[in-house]
């Protein structure tokens, strides 16, 4: 009797999968297009993969597959209604491995029942007792297999959040986008740009270290500012004995007109807090400044190694640096012998006149210059059409099957949402993720950069830097505030183990100059990991998720930013090289 209920129970096991086969392997051909709506589970080595989806009702159901291209036949609408998929109509065909599994799983049982006949005493006529035992126990042993099954399989699909759920608790929503500024005003804004001018030995323009033809950045770890020569990895020091390397890596500039966008520098040196502007210029920080990025493009031109230069810096233009030998502290005469500079250009005269009609030249001052900088940043880099943001703004085919796996583990399992949150994809705060202390450091601490300590005093902000917005973060290599890994996959990885990450490090990925002027001492480069700001991030993702993962964050990438090579001008104002010494 046990026999022939082992027999029962494995024909109910097996009829159940059929029956689960024949509700799953009818879904929507994978060319139709969808939101994961549950997660991925993995059942059976080479069986294949469980997937949640919704029907026309709302109601989850799983099916089957041995690919990973999730779909779904309706589409969650968010707001409790759903809508049919393209190709919803179409039926998949049958998966392989699945097919295999039910084929011998019936040959076994017809095996079973022919063993069962044979050794049977009385198999045709069994008696009535034998058949009610047999009934009970097979019906037993089929509704614990289901519960099992049930159990295993669709209890954690139907507990797992969607997509749309994950979004929500991680307020991540399409962003808004600050006014428009006034077409002359971007104009200035562009001239003054691109214009080395600005740089103190007419060498260095903003677009030195963030050209668009690399991420708004300039592909290097560190950025060689004044005194250099060359763009992006073809840049060097004119005079190699006076190379004093940038101690941050260039911050990208896209989508600074997207509201929120208030705490800038690796450090949030500048951020607006209350209605107020915060910087390092404390009560000398001129009235009029629009934004804090206008607030940010005051700052740049007073840093003698990114643009102000030093004192007795080879003038590469023959041009002298009246710039360099005012003291560091005295910023508003930096920015008024600034202004003294452009307004001795006619052709900056009109510019000015055409963005401030109302103000006389006069009474013009840098602030002005940092609006239409600030204006033209805004105007010029901020994209909303990227993957990501279409499917945000309801296009639900606009992700890649591998890009929802993403996103689902991205603001799921993984937990990059605790710091990589919002319409920014950042909470614009600070943390230490334990990047290795890399390269020259910054300050009086060098070798050490202490990050947002620098700015509050705090021990708790040791080593601790902004959390970076994620759109096109794709193009903006190398990754971190030193520019520590030239793989953004690299980048990604280190957060899953940074103490074993940073034990790993790869040395040879810095430049010669880099590592010249790195400490070469391990407790240097792992000291971040001993500070009590280390938030000692994990997460146990297999190579799929993290590719998955690199997949979603491919997908914050606007078709827009990839080649920016028109927008580079043929001239200045100054009659300079455009963006200073890039040959």
């Amino acid at each position: 009797m046990l026999k022939h209920g082992i027999y029962l129970a494995f024909l109910n096991v097996n009829w159940f999968l059929i029956l689960l086969f024949m509700v799953t392997g009818q879904q929507a051909n994978p060319a139709a297009g969808g939101v994961q709506a549950g997660r991925l589970l993995t059942v059976f080595e080479n069986v294949g993969q469980v997937w949640g989806d919704y029907d026309k009702n709302g109601r989850l159901h799983v099916y089957v597959t041995d690919t990973e291209r999730p779909n779904t036949l309706f589409h969650h609408n968010g707001d409790g209604t759903f809508s049919p998929a393209d190709g919803a109509d179409q039926k998949t065909a049958v998966f392989n491995t699945l097919t295999h599994i039910l084929i011998i799983a019936n040959i076994l049982a017809a095996a079973i029942l022919l063993y069962l006949l044979l050794a049977s005493p009385n198999p045709i006529l069994p008696t009535l007792p034998e058949t009610a035992h047999r009934l009970v126990l097979g019906a037993l042993a089929g509704v614990a297999a289901f519960a099992i099954l049930w159990w295993v399989v669709i209890s954690p699909l139907r507990s797992q959040p969607t997509l749309d759920q994950l979004l929500a608790q991680a307020h991540v929503t399409a962003p808004q986008r600050l006014p428009h500024a006034a077409e002359a005003k971007v104009t200035l804004g562009r001239a003054l740009f691109w214009d080395p001018l600005l740089g103190g030995n007419k060498d260095t323009a903003c677009v030195t270290c963030h050209h668009p033809l690399f991420g708004t950045g300039d592909a290097l770890a560190l950025s060689i500012g004044t005194g250099g020569q060359g763009l992006s990895e073809k840049r060097f020091f004119f005079d190699p004995t006076r190379a004093v390397l940038v101690p941050r890596n260039a911050t990208p500039i896209y989508n600074l007109a997207l509201v929120g966008m208030d705490t800038l520098f690796w450090d949030g040196r500048v951020q607006v807090i209350g209605g107020k502007f915060l910087s390092p210029a404390d009560s000398k920080l001129p009235l009029g400044l629009e934004n804090a990025v206008a607030v940010q493009a005051m700052f740049p031109v007073t840093s003698r190694d990114e643009m102000r230069g030093h004192v007795g810096d080879p003038a590469l233009f023959n041009a002298p640096n009246e710039l360099a030998q005012i003291d560091d502290h005295e910023l508003t005469a930096i920015w008024d012998e600034l202004m003294v500079r452009l307004l001795a250009v006619p052709a900056y005269q009109q510019l000015f006149a055409a963005a401030y009609p109302e103000i006389p030249l006069a009474e013009l001052g840098f602030e002005h210059a940092a609006n239409a900088i600030a204006a033209y940043q805004m105007e010029t880099f901020t994209f909303l059409d990227s993957p990501w943001d279409r499917y945000l703004q309801g296009d639900t085919a606009a992700l890649s099957d591998a890009a929802l796996v993403g996103a689902t583990l991205f603001f799921g399992e993984a937990g990059c949402l605790q710091c990589h949150n919002g319409p920014l994809l950042s909470d614009m705060a600070f943390h230490n993720i334990g990047v290795p202390q890399v390269g020259p450091g910054k300050g009086y601490e060098s070798p050490y950069d202490f990050g947002r300590a620098r700015e509050t005093g705090n021990a708790g902000d040791l080593f601790a830097f902004r959390t970076p917005p994620l759109r096109n973060v794709e193009l903006t290599g190398p990754w971190m505030h030193n520019g520590a890994y030239v793989t953004l996959e690299a980048a990604v990885r280190h957060h899953l183990n940074p103490v074993q990450a940073v034990a790993a490090y790869d040395f040879d990925q810095l430049s010669p100059l880099m590592q010249e002027m790195d400490s070469g001492e391990t407790a240097v480069h792992s000291a971040p990991l001993n500070a009590r700001s280390f938030t000692r991030p994990t997460s146990n993702l297999s190579d799929d998720e993290v590719a998955a993962i690199l997949a979603f964050l491919q997908s914050l990438t606007s078709p827009s930013a990839r080649d920016l090579s028109h927008i580079i001008p043929d001239s200045v104002p100054s009659k300079l090289p455009v963006g200073g010494a890039l040959q």
